[in-house]
């Protein structure tokens, strides 16, 4: 899923229309250079894959969903109402310098094809009505870097002796695991 922003430059003015693919953690930060100035822009989205909102447009057999998501410029720049220079950004994917600024493209489309994650893709969808999200369908882990931190505390805690500081560090993340 792309989202769509639209930024002005705080130093320079220029205008920006960020495409932004709402990535797998729940918190996300992207820093680009302004296209005219250079300066450094940091934008950031939390995301909440649990909240989910239609996507429309799309026929009613296709219950395909997007995680709710929050927009916030965090440096050099503020919220625009108006087009600009597209950037496009990805947490995922690096997006190559041809498509950097290009607009309608799905730049972690073309590297998971790479990859081959999109083989037998219909098999793996439910029919409707469920709600079905790509990302999940692919086998994606959401918040992984948050999972890994845990269980390395985890780790360190048992390691040291600590049983149930440990116990209590994977079920503070996530109460299923600790079962």
């Amino acid at each position: 899923m792309i989202k769509r922003y639209y930024t002005l430059c705080k130093t320079c003015k220029t205008h920006h229309t960020l495409r932004i693919t709402l990535g797998t953690d729940n918190y996300q930060e992207h820093k680009f250079n302004c296209t005219n100035c250079a300066e450094e822009i940091c934008v950031s989205i939390e995301i909440d894959f649990n909240k989910r909102l239609s996507i429309g447009g799309l026929p009613k057999h296709m219950r395909f969903t997007e995680p709710y998501s929050n927009f916030k410029p965090l440096s050099n720049c503020e919220i625009a109402f108006q087009e600009g220079i597209i950037i496009n950004l990805d947490p995922n994917f690096l997006i190559s310098e041809e498509l950097l600024h290009q607009d309608n493209i799905f730049p972690w489309m073309i590297e998971a094809r790479k990859l081959e994650a999109f083989e037998n893709l219909e098999n793996k969808l439910l029919p409707a009505p469920f709600v079905n999200d790509v990302f999940d369908a692919l086998g994606g882990v959401r918040n992984l870097k948050n999972k890994i931190i845990a269980v390395k505390k985890a780790l360190k805690l048992k390691n040291k002796g600590q049983e149930k500081l440990a116990h209590q560090a994977i079920e503070e993340f996530n109460p299923t695991l600790a079962q």
